[in-house]
């Protein structure tokens, strides 16, 4: 499941996320829409945040290659 899935499935904001993982409203948007990559400390707190639904595996491909996010609408 991708980020943004998630965090509409929870009824919860870009900003509540944005807390929860400790980033801003404008880092998860740019997560969500694949401008931007999480380091390994956002992918920590995005797995925690998501309690493991969001994963390394919803950004990026077995091989290692950034998966291409549909942007939202």
């Amino acid at each position: 499941m991708n980020l943004r899935e998630w965090r509409l499935r929870q009824k919860m904001t870009l900003s509540e996320m944005g807390r929860r993982i400790g980033r801003s409203h404008v880092t998860v948007l740019r997560l969500e829409r694949g401008e931007n990559k999480p380091d390994t400390a956002t992918l920590q707190a995005i797995f925690a945040a998501t309690n493991g639904e969001v994963s390394l595996h919803d950004f990026f491909a077995a091989d290692g290659t950034p998966k291409t996010i549909q942007a939202a609408e």
